[in-house]
C-alpha cells in the first residue's frame, strides 16, 4: 500500500494508518542492513504506541505528516522489516516554523528535532530562512541524520553558544547544513568597551566529543565565531566541503580544530571571515589551535583557500609543548590558497607553525597586498616538517622565520620567495634541515639568509637560485656559530666580494659546494670569510711557465682563515 493511496493521502488518514499499525503489530519498511533496521526498530516502536495511545494527540498529527517517499511495504510479520525506498523524514515547518527569516522558528526547529531524535527520522529545513536562537542540541545520541535545503538564521543578540551544537553524538550524518551567523547584530564588546563584530562563543556548528562523523556540506554566511568548531577529542570525522563567507572582516574562523583526531577535510573556502579590528585580531580561515592538555592528530585536507585581513589566515599552533610531547601530530595538507590583506590590527605572522610534529604542506601560495606588513610565514618548536611554499613578495620584515624561540628539526623547506621587505630567511635553532629555494630581491641592508645570533644551527644543507637580481646587501650573514652548514649548488651570481658569505659568528665553518659566483673564479677570493681548505676552482686556467715545467693553475686553496684568509694557488703539472 502506498502513502499516497486513498484513504492514506489525508492527515486524517495518514494518522489513521499509523493507529492503525501501532494497535494491530504492523511495522514500517524501513532501509537499510538488518543491524540498521534494528537499530531503527527499536527508535521508531516508542513511537507507534505513543501513537496509539492517544491517536488524537498533536505529535501523532505531526508524524502523520512528516512520512517522507511514501511505505513500500506495510506487513503484520511482528518485526520482520523489508527494504523500503524510502525513510522517516521530519519536517520543521510540519512543527510550525514559517522560514521567512523574521518570525522566530526556535520552539518549532526544537520540536521537530525532538520528534526526529524519538523516530529516528531525518532532521529536515526546507528551503527558507528560519531565525533561531542557540543552541540547537544534540546530546548524548547516536545515529542522527540532518539535512538542511533551507538556512538557520542566529537571532539579533542570541544566546552565547553555538548555533548548531552536537555533543557526545555517534554516527552523525549531515547531508547539508546551512546556517547564517549574522554577526552584525551578535558582536561582542570587547576590553575597550567597543563591540567588534566577533563573539567566539558563537559558533555555526560545534562538533564536541562526537565519533563516526560524515558531513557532506557546510554553508555558512556571516559566522559570528567559527563556522566550524571541533573539540572535545572528536573522532572520525569526514567532509566534504566547507564554504564561509562574511559581508565585511568579521568572525573568528572558518575551521578551527581544537581537540580532535582522524579529521579528513576535501576542500575548504573562506572570504572575508576574520576580524581584524578588536583589541584582539582573529585568525580568520583554517586554524589549528589546541588548549592546553588538548591535542589534534592524523589530520587529511585536500585544498584551503583563504582569503582574509585576520590575524593569520593558516595556522597550525600548539603553544603548550610540555616536556617535549608536542600537541599536533601527523597533518596532511593538499594546496594552501592565502590571499592576505592589510588588516586593522594585525598579528605577526600570516602563517604561524608551531607545536607539530610531521607536518606536510604539498603547495602553500601565499600572496599579500603592499600594506601588510605581517611575516608569512613562522616556524617553531617543530619536527619533521615538510612544506612548499611559493611567496612572490612579502611587505614584512623577515617573511620566512625558523627557530626563533625554539627548535626545529628535520624541516624541508622548498619553493620561492620572489621580494621581501628584510632578509628573505631568518634562521634561529634549526637541525638536520634542508632549504632548497629560489631567493630573491630582500630588502637594501638586508641578506638572502641571516642566521641570528640566538639559537644553535648544525647539519643545514642550502640550495637554490640566490643570484643578485635588483635589491639586497649580500647572500648570507653568520651571526653566532653554526656546524654542518653546506652551500650546495647554489647560485651566488652577482653578489660582490665580500657580500656573499661573511659575518661576525663563524662564516668561514660553511661548507661550499659548487657554488657559482663563489667557489669558482679567475684568481684568489678577495672577500668573504673562508676556513683553512676550503678551495676556488680557476675558470680560466691557461698552461705557463718553461718547457719541461709547464703547469696550470687548477684554483687557490685557503691556508689561513679569515676575511679573505691567506690563499696559495694549486698547480698541475701540464707535461709539457
Amino acid at each position: 500500500m502506498k502513502q499516497s493511496d486513498p484513504p492514506f493521502g489525508t492527515v486524517h488518514g495518514r494518522r489513521a494508518l499509523l493507529t492503525g499499525a501501532a494497535a494491530s503489530g504492523l511495522t514500517f519498511a524501513l532501509a537499510g542492513t538488518t543491524a540498521e533496521r534494528a537499530r531503527k526498530s527499536e527508535k521508531l516502536d516508542p513511537v507507534m504506541a505513543a501513537v496509539a495511545a492517544d491517536p488524537d494527540s498533536a505529535f501523532a498529527t505531526q508524524l502523520g505528516e512528516t512520512i517522507d517517499g511514501g511505505l513500500d511495504t506495510i506487513r503484520p510479520d511482528h518485526g520482520s522489516r523489508a527494504v523500503g525506498k524510502g525513510e522517516l523524514r521530519v519536517n520543521v515547518k510540519d512543527f510550525g516554523a514559517v522560514g521567512d527569516g523574521v518570525t522566530d522558528d526556535t520552539a518549532a526547529i526544537n520540536k521537530a528535532k525532538a520528534a526526529a531524535l524519538a523516530s529516528g527520522a531525518e532532521f529536515w529545513v526546507p528551503h527558507g530562512t528560519y531565525l533561531s536562537d542557540a543552541p540547537i542540541t544534540w546530546a548524548d545520541v547516536s545515529d542522527v541524520r540532518v539535512h538542511m535545503d533551507g538556512r538557520v538564521k542566529r537571532k539579533d543578540t542570541s544566546s552565547r553558544d553555538s548555533l548548531f551544537l552536537f555533543r557526545n553524538v555517534s554516527g552523525l550524518q549531515i547531508g547539508t547544513i546551512r546556517t547564517d551567523g549574522n554577526v552584525a547584530s551578535n558582536g561582542l564588546a570587547q576590553s575597550d568597551a567597543v563591540v567588534y563584530p566577533v563573539d567566539e562563543a558563537k559558533h555555526d556548528v560545534r562538533l564536541d566529543g562526537c565519533a563516526d562523523v560524515d558531513i557532506s556540506l557546510i554553508d555558512s554566511r556571516n559566522p559570528a565565531g567559527d563556522t566550524l568548531y571541533i573539540t572535545g577529542g572528536t573522532t572520525r570525522v569526514k567532509i566534504d566541503r566547507v564554504n564561509a563567507v562574511a559581508d565585511r572582516s568579521s568572525g573568528r574562523n572558518a575551521v578551527s580544530l581544537i581537540d580532535c583526531s582522524k579529521v579528513s577535510l576535501n576542500a575548504l573556502t573562506s572570504v572575508g571571515v576574520g576580524c581584524s579590528d578588536g583589541v584582539v585580531a582573529m585568525p580568520g580561515g583554517f586554524d589549528i589551535e589546541p588548549n592546553r592538555g588538548q591535542t589534534v592528530s592524523d589530520v587529511t585536507v585536500g585544498q584551503i583557500i583563504v582569503d582574509t585581513s585576520g590575524a593569520s589566515g593558516f595556522s597550525v599552533f600548539g603553544n603548550y609543548t610540555v616536556e617535549g610531547v608536542r600537541q599536533i601530530n601527523r597533518v596532511s595538507i593538499g594546496s594552501v590558497v592565502l590571499t592576505k590583506t592589510a588588516g586593522v590590527r594585525s598579528a605577526a605572522c600570516d602563517i604561524p607553525v608551531r607545536g607539530v610534529e610531521r607536518l606536510n604542506v604539498a603547495s602553500l601560495l601565499h600572496t599579500t597586498d603592499a600594506a601588510n606588513a605581517n611575516q608569512a610565514l613562522s616556524i617553531v618548536d617543530a619536527s619533521d616538517v615538510e612544506i612548499n611554499v611559493d611567496i612572490p613578495r612579502s611587505g614584512g620584515a623577515v617573511p620566512v622565520r625558523i627557530g626563533a624561540s625554539a627548535i626545529v628539526d628535520r624541516l624541508t623547506l622548498r619553493g620561492r620567495i620572489g621580494k621581501s621587505g628584510g632578509h628573505c630567511i631568518e634562521v634561529g635553532a634549526l637541525t638536520n634541515s634542508r632549504i632548497d629555494m629560489s631567493l630573491k630581491n630582500p630588502a637594501d641592508g638586508c641578506m638572502v639568509i641571516s642566521k641570528n645570533a640566538t639559537g644553535t644551527s648544525s647539519n643545514v644543507r642550502f640550495n637554490g637560485d640566490w643570484a643578485k637580481a635588483t635589491t639586497g646587501s649580500g647572500a648570507m650573514n653568520i651571526e653566532g656559530t653554526v656546524t654542518g652548514w653546506l652551500l650546495d649548488g647554489v647560485d651566488l651570481t652577482g653578489w660582490a666580494a665580500g657580500h656573499r658569505v661573511r659575518g661576525s659568528g663563524n662564516p668561514g665553518a660553511v661548507e661550499r659546494r659548487n657554488v657559482r659566483g663563489l667557489t669558482y673564479g679567475t684568481a684568489a677570493p678577495v672577500g668573504d670569510a673562508w676556513d683553512v681548505g676550503q678551495f676556488v676552482d680557476n675558470l680560466t686556467p691557461t698552461e705557463q711557465g718553461t718547457a719541461g715545467a709547464k703547469f696550470v693553475i687548477r684554483g687557490w686553496v685557503c691556508v689561513v682563515a679569515g676575511d679573505p684568509g691567506a690563499w696559495v694557488p694549486v698547480r698541475a703539472l701540464t707535461g709539457n
